[in-house]
């Protein structure tokens, strides 16, 4: 292949100068730049280039830009940063998140606590509010069922299981009148009191104990149906025996707490289930025996020889410390009792019972000896409270 030679006599053709003997493009040959022998020097972030018989800037390096038109300083700014990204003075931001722009395009780096980024797009940021947006409760993509909805990024039902459940979800939820659905069903609802306040609050009303319609051996204790409910979002009227749904649907309960004239003493269980049959069965055990301290504080009782705490007519001998011949129980002429303590005449723990006992609690027994009073043995006792009234409540 022939080149064309250039000397004195043959000129080269126009922007062409005559370079060692050969015609070269004076207007972008980097090593002749403008004149023959003209290198073109380096530059900070790009490679040199010859622009118009003048030495400047080639292209620039990734992640790099002449921002300032200036090509002694090459390509002098990077643009991955916030306030330049993948341009002179392109800045990067993004909806509820941290942005990044390592690699000279604007990404989400990391979502804000409760946000998602759930449909990859840095254009919009972190959309989804993860705490509230049912398509995408706690996770993206984790849809809520039926009529569940997002709350605190948890699918629940529209409506509380329990006053507990109220707390958990709004934890700044006050004492009142809340509707709840034990089963999560919007068919059975109904309405009760919370109180949102003691020991960490979410109790259920459950019982409003002060007449005779709870004596031992009443069905009510183990009937499924309510009794005079629309009293139990009532705390401060009248006293009278009153039931509501969650006695028998709460079946998440721990505790009970039993509210009377006198004070306030709390049951622990091992096992969650319904008030009513952590009341009316033994098959779930005590989280700790019940406090006779406590207990006879709450209910009073006149006398306090070998106590020992009966529950659905049975003696609860495991844990028990006062009562040495817990077989002998009832003593005497001592009578059962749903949930209560029984005690024989005198007073000594780590005894045995030697006399007649008397029960002090709820679910009394009006037979002679046995502490119910005919007219309030649902909570009262002739050697208690003859007049005593309890509310219990259940989380």
């Amino acid at each position: 292949m022939c080149t064309m030679g250039c000397n004195a006599q043959h000129a080269c053709p126009g922007n062409q100068g005559c370079c060692s003997g050969s015609c070269t493009s004076l207007v972008n040959d980097v090593n002749n730049c403008g004149t023959c022998g003209t290198v073109c020097p380096s530059v900070a972030n790009a490679t040199p280039g010859c622009n118009g018989f003048v030495c400047g800037i080639g292209k620039c390096s990734a992640g790099f830009a002449d921002c300032d038109n200036n090509a002694s300083t090459g390509c002098e700014r990077s643009i991955t940063t916030l306030t330049s990204c993948g341009g002179c003075g392109l800045g990067c931001s993004t909806a509820n998140a941290t942005p990044t722009c390592s690699t000279a395009v604007c990404q989400v780096s990391s979502c804000n606590t409760g946000f998602g980024d759930c449909n990859k797009s840095a254009a919009d940021g972190c959309e989804v509010n993860l705490n509230t947006d049912a398509a995408n409760c706690g996770t993206c993509g984790n849809g809520c069922t039926g009529m569940n909805i997002c709350v605190s990024g948890k699918c629940v039902s529209p409506t509380p299981a329990s006053c507990r459940a109220q707390k958990a979800t709004n934890p700044s939820s006050a004492d009142g009148i809340y509707t709840i659905s034990p089963d999560g069903t919007s068919g059975n609802t109904f309405k009760v009191y919370c109180d949102m306040t003691t020991a960490g609050g979410g109790w259920t009303l459950v019982m409003k104990l002060g007449s005779n319609s709870y004596c031992y051996g009443s069905t009510n204790w183990t009937a499924k149906a309510p009794v005079a409910e629309a009293s139990m979002t009532d705390t401060t009227t009248g006293f009278f025996d009153a039931e509501s749904r969650g006695f028998y649907l709460l079946g998440d309960t721990t505790s009970l707490r039993f509210d009377t004239k006198h004070g306030s003493v709390t049951v622990g269980f091992a096992s969650p289930s319904s008030p009513q049959t952590l009341i009316t069965t033994n098959t779930i055990p005590f989280s700790a025996y019940p406090d006779y301290t406590n207990w006879r504080a709450a209910f009073q009782q006149d006398r306090s020889q070998a106590p020992i705490f009966m529950r659905a007519g049975v003696a609860v001998t495991v844990g028990n410390t006062c009562r040495t011949n817990p077989n002998n129980t009832p003593s005497g002429c001592g009578q059962l009792c749903m949930f209560c303590y029984q005690a024989a005449d005198t007073s000594c723990c780590g005894c045995a019972a030697t006399n007649n006992d008397v029960n002090s609690g709820i679910g009394n027994n009006p037979a002679y000896c046995g502490g119910g009073v005919g007219s309030n043995c649902s909570s009262g006792g002739t050697w208690s409270d003859p007049n005593q009234q309890t509310l219990l409540w259940a989380k």
